[in-house]
């Protein structure tokens, strides 16, 4: 018969079997189970339509001479470590193009210890501003009425029919989620076949991301209660105080914990596909089981001053 004694005893070498194991097990596959996704991410600079308060949504809109020297001056700061980074991702949209490329201007105009290696620029419609509708191209004031009356008779003016259907479909905030949860999760799964055979740990994959206001916006306050983000320093709308701002050229760090031994890094891409659709409809039951998300820093501007 084991007694109390024995019993603890046999536990206690039972509890450093497994610790001896699961050390075993961590030294085979590099020691770490996660890494980082760092993604910086950058509102385009300041635009001709919002100096004029217009709407821009998915029309285009260049940039103002403030706007791009305000990315030249983020280049510059060296807040984004351009020089350390995974990949650049940007909207296709011109004016998120153009940031881009004037922040690299500006960071290998700075004096740096090594050249950056950066990869080229990947362009993704993912990363779009939402769609504002009948609205864009016009002043904030508008309503959707009085943009759709402005539409027609621009359209009488030019002697054309007004055909409603050809004005851009509004877009909700809900629907840009949705846009970056499809991109992340193929950034991420990119990421962890990429990893796959790497012996660090601890690894950040710096990650810039140049998009726009109102897309950053649904990324955040989607992921983060508002108190959250008040304790980051969020600043909202005095006019509406449910709409968070994001000043041009701004930076926002999100981390993403990745867990690369999760059974769902495993899947074929086309299994991937449909937990895509899975994950729009209730992505909560995935929090923490293939990642974690934490907000390290929120709209930074520091860089205003090198404007």
């Amino acid at each position: 018969m084991v007694s109390a004694t024995q019993l603890c005893y046999l536990l206690f070498l039972f509890v450093v079997a497994c610790l001896v194991l699961e050390g075993t097990m961590a030294s085979n596959d590099g020691g770490s189970n996660t890494f980082t996704l760092r993604l910086f991410l950058v509102r385009h600079g300041e635009t001709v339509s919002n100096r004029e308060g217009l709407v821009a949504g998915q029309a285009e809109s260049a940039l103002t001479e403030q706007g791009e020297r305000q990315a030249v001056a983020l280049g510059k700061s060296g807040r984004l470590l351009l020089g350390q980074y995974w990949r650049i991702y940007a909207s296709d949209l011109q004016r998120t193009q153009d940031t881009t490329r004037l922040i690299l201007q500006g960071y290998k105009s700075a004096p740096t210890d090594t050249e950056s290696s950066c990869p080229d620029v990947r362009l993704d419609v993912r990363l779009r501003e939402l769609s504002k509708g009948a609205r864009q191209g016009y002043p904030k004031s508008f309503n959707d009425q009085q943009a759709m009356e402005a539409r027609r008779r621009e359209a009488q003016n030019r002697g054309e029919t007004f055909l409603p259907e050809t004005v851009p479909a509004v877009e909700s905030e809900r629907d840009a989620y949705n846009r970056f949860l499809n991109w992340l999760l193929e950034v991420a799964g990119e990421a962890v076949r990429e990893q796959g055979q790497s012996t660090k740990n601890n690894i950040v994959l710096s990650t810039l991301v140049v998009s726009h206001s109102a897309f950053l916006r649904a990324i955040l306050t989607h992921m983060f209660t508002k108190q959250e983000l008040i304790q980051k320093g969020a600043t909202y709308d005095a006019n509406n105080p449910t709409r968070l701002l994001i000043p041009n050229t701004s930076v926002t760090t999100l981390d993403i914990l990745i867990h690369s031994t999760s059974s769902f890094w495993k899947q074929q891409p086309s299994q991937m596909e449909h937990q895509q659709s899975v994950i729009r409809d209730g992505e909560e039951k995935f929090n923490g089981s293939i990642w974690q998300s934490k907000l390290q820093d929120l709209t930074w501007t520091g860089h205003y001053e090198l404007v």
